[in-house]
């Protein structure tokens, strides 16, 4: 996958590029929308769902941003690598572990497809059935 990040990160740059020309709300508009395009890619091929799409969008995205304004015009192409990185490794690695989470928390419920059974199968409670067995009424009944 990280081909597949180095590959359409090169694409959405030089497309960008190409199309903004140095005009920078633009680029960083098309950069922006490039990322979503490749987030909602790996979302559909990851099985992630939606809410976390968008949190990766938006956490990608504000890095992005944030990379863009402190270092400037000067490495457009050059520091989009590591937002598209990170959401590309979020929407593999996070529904991984949300499905190991639900398949744990599916194992600590109690079982309740075991069926009782001899004694326990007649549905009385544990405390009332060791009466009947122990008590001596029941003993003159055998």
């Amino acid at each position: 996958m990280i081909p597949f990040a180095l590959v359409g990160g090169l694409f959405w740059g030089i497309a960008a590029d190409k199309i903004a020309k140095d005009k920078e709300p633009w680029f960083t508009l098309l950069m922006l929308g490039g990322l979503a395009i490749s987030v909602v890619v790996m979302a559909s091929l990851s099985g992630a769902s939606i809410r976390m799409a968008a949190w990766a969008f938006v956490v990608t995205g504000v890095l992005y941003v944030g990379l863009r304004c402190l270092f400037g015009k000067g490495s457009r192409l050059e520091m989009f690598f590591v937002p598209h990185v990170l959401a590309i490794m979020m929407l593999l690695f996070l529904p991984a572990f949300e499905r190991a989470r639900k398949r744990a928390r599916e194992l600590r419920k109690p079982n309740h497809a075991l069926e009782p059974t001899g004694f326990w199968a007649s549905g009385l409670p544990l405390h009332f059935s060791v009466l009947m067995v122990s008590s001596p009424v029941a003993q003159l009944g055998r």
